[in-house]
């Protein structure tokens, strides 16, 4: 600023800028063209510094959504691993925010209380599941038209193949789930049974598909097969190393392509059974 009376700049010109310590310039020397040429060249350097100010802004607004995202992830993942692992009622809220390695508050703030951190572990690999086996349905229909017979074995390698194959990918973090499927039901907790006896509606779906494919046999009678071939295959999430046992390794438990397709071959037996010999 200057001195409307001595000519010169004020004793103290303060300047602030954003993200920087504020710092004094004092000058006496007479004012000159060279002080004209400085000022011009702070303004620019100031707007400039303005600018990055903003962008850092923008940035520090924008990180709180990454980071909260991904402390939601690391409590599902957490939880995710214990409920698999360990009976509901045993498994607190301060064991999973610990394991996770965030504050206490974070389930309460983002799941509401500890059933619906449970509700949100489920729903969150259940609606990739259900996606995998509708999606290898609709696949199937696509190719054989909208209407006329289907092969019952594609219907239930679309019912039976993905959960089974999610069974031997522990890289992807999907056989956690499984385990946490087989948990739901040897648990009795209400909101565990809830859960599980809920989620029906995508298997509802393939009840159309089964009558194409039989279409003589009675619908009660599709509904009694389903629900044996998926005991079947429950069986087979928490109970396959057994079957080892038993055959004293004579059977090849190690392949998920041997063990779909070995699973796929016992329902088509029974659906068949009840579709009163209908051939496929």
């Amino acid at each position: 600023m200057i001195d409307p009376e001595r000519g010169l700049f004020s004793p103290s010109v303060r300047i602030e800028m954003e993200g920087f310590r504020r710092f004094d310039l004092t000058w006496s020397a007479p004012f000159s063209i060279k002080y004209l040429l400085w000022d011009a060249r702070m303004r620019i350097l100031c707007n400039n510094v303005s600018n990055v100010g903003l962008k850092r802004m923008s940035e520090v607004e924008e990180a709180p959504q990454l980071r909260r995202d991904q402390v939601r992830e690391r409590i599902l993942d957490a939880a995710e691993r214990m409920f698999a692992s360990q009976s509901f009622a045993a498994v607190s809220i301060r064991n999973v925010t610990a394991e996770a390695g965030v504050n206490l508050a974070a389930v309460n703030y983002y799941f509401g209380s500890k059933a619906g951190l449970l509700k949100a572990v489920f729903l969150r690999r259940a609606t990739d599941l259900n996606r995998e086996r509708l999606g290898m349905l609709q696949a199937l229909i696509a190719r054989h038209g909208p209407e006329g017979p289907l092969p019952l074995e594609g219907v239930l390698e679309a019912l039976l193949a993905p959960p089974v194959r999610w069974l031997f990918q522990p890289e992807r973090g999907l056989a956690v789930f499984i385990q946490f499927l087989a948990r739901c039901q040897m648990e009795d907790e209400p909101e565990l049974k809830a859960l599980f006896y809920q989620d029906v509606e995508h298997l509802r779906r393939f009840i159309p598909a089964l009558k194409r494919a039989l279409p003589d046999a009675p619908e009660p009678e599709l509904y009694w097969s389903m629900h044996f071939a998926l005991g079947a295959m429950h069986y087979t999430f928490t109970h396959l190393q057994r079957l080892n046992t038993i055959s004293r390794g004579a059977c090849d438990i190690s392949r998920a392509d041997e063990v779909i397709s070995r699973m796929i071959a016992f329902a088509k037996a029974g659906f068949l059974a009840a579709g009163r010999g209908t051939s496929a």
